[in-house]
């Protein structure tokens, strides 16, 4: 038993040191392209793949029970970086649903469980008991719930057809579970949805428009992720209900123009991923990107519940 421990120990520190190079180039190259005023492309590349890796996960609609009803809007507590949190607003995009999202990113690697400055993490622990994620209440039925497996399967029954995707339904366990993590190798850096960058809050929530399979939604979700900025996510993939679409056109958007941001602090409207990264970052943040390393990841205060401690059982949640 202790001589598996050591070499899992190995193992991590190899892969932790593997992580760190990649780390380093991306954050390198992106950084020549951000001052050529390039940033777009590694945005573009990177999410493209990342989309490619899930298949399109979440852009296109799937048939919902009633599309006509008058819902209010899910609220859902989570963070970019998760795979697991990435699973269930890929179940929310398909079917097309409006959800309130408080951003909880991590505040640190080298720990879990840490609530210091979080704008939201409290409140889960707060709501639920528990400081893990994601976390989903449903205002329309008042289930609240944790795990991203429950989360789809309850998503589904209550407002699709009872079935989710194909894709979700015939990849295997350990092709979902290993594309899903693979999508943060495309993105790596930590103020990519992983780690809370301090920031002002909205005087009043924020409004994006897109969806998750779409290639540009990521570098807006991220920014608002790691901001911890609240927004009204109002999904619309493709093949969505044409009331959403009639919305859409109603504020002035369209398609081409998604993602579309539509702040009502500062009165602005801003189109294209790598725009609204950029709008946000020098409307919002008001300090410096945490620099930590995959080398201080530590699962002290991780919990079975968490999946990460060698012989427990796999919940699907951080």
């Amino acid at each position: 038993f202790g001589l598996t421990l050591a070499r899992t120990a190995m193992a991590m520190s190899a892969l932790a040191a593997a992580f760190g190079m990649w780390q380093s180039t991306y954050e390198a190259v992106y950084s020549l392209f951000s001052a050529a005023g390039l940033r777009w492309m590694p945005d573009a590349a990177s999410c493209a793949l990342a989309k490619c890796l899930r298949v399109g996960a979440g852009a296109f609609a799937i048939n919902r029970a009633d599309p006509s009803a008058d819902l209010l809007p899910l609220q859902l507590y989570q963070y970019e970086g998760c795979p697991f949190c990435r699973k269930v607003g890929e179940a929310v995009s398909a079917l097309a649903l409006d959800v309130e999202v408080f951003p909880t990113p991590r505040e640190t690697l080298r720990a879990y469980g840490v609530i210091k400055d979080s704008r939201f993490r409290g409140k889960v622990l707060e709501l639920g008991g528990e400081a893990m994620f994601p976390f989903l209440v449903d205002p329309n039925t008042g289930r609240a719930l944790y795990d991203s497996k429950d989360i789809v399967e309850y998503l589904h029954a209550t407002y699709g057809r009872g079935e989710a995707p194909w894709f979700v339904r015939h990849a295997g366990a350990w092709w979902n579970t290993a594309s899903l993590a693979a999508v943060t190798l495309c993105r790596p850096l930590f103020q990519m949805g992983v780690l809370r960058v301090p920031s002002s809050a909205p005087s009043a929530p924020l409004v994006l428009w897109g969806a998750e399979g779409f290639v540009l939604s990521r570098p807006a979700q991220d920014s608002l992720c790691s901001l911890e900025i609240p927004y009204l996510y109002r999904t619309c993939p493709i093949g969505a209900p044409q009331a959403k679409w009639d919305a859409l056109a109603a504020e002035g958007g369209s398609f081409w123009a998604l993602p579309l941001l539509i702040d009502p602090s500062n009165g602005c409207r801003v189109s294209g991923g790598t725009a609204i990264a950029q709008y946000l970052e020098n409307a919002y943040q008001t300090g410096a990107v945490p620099r930590e390393s995959a080398g201080d990841y530590s699962t002290n205060g991780a919990t079975a519940r968490h999946g990460t401690i060698p012989g427990a059982a796999s919940k699907k949640s951080e």
